[in-house]
């Protein structure tokens, strides 16, 4: 889970799990932000969940198969966020 790099407190799963880029830490109040390295994850996770959308295009398989694959990547790639958020006391850009 993350942990507030002002006060060193760590997020609840449902804090982190709704977070936004410059959320307030629920413990101290100040601002946190996903730091680069999360933010590059996220990015990948983003492009990663539609591509079972294509897997008909490549294998055959049934409707009902590829949006089970769906809908499992969303929930593997959802689920996991609040493990892979690491926080920062200032906003760090993707690229730079």
């Amino acid at each position: 889970m993350p942990t507030c790099q002002n006060c060193g407190e760590k997020w609840t799963w449902v804090h982190s799990f709704f977070f936004v880029q410059g959320k307030p830490c629920p413990y101290c109040g100040k601002k946190q932000y996903a730091d680069r390295r999360s933010r590059k994850i996220f990015l990948l996770i983003s492009i990663i969940i539609p591509m079972p959308v294509l897997l008909p295009a490549f294998v055959e398989v049934s409707m009902l198969v590829s949006c089970s694959v769906l809908i499992g990547t969303f929930l593997l790639c959802s689920g996991s966020y609040p493990w892979l958020l690491r926080l920062s006391n200032k906003e760090e850009f993707i690229w730079g």
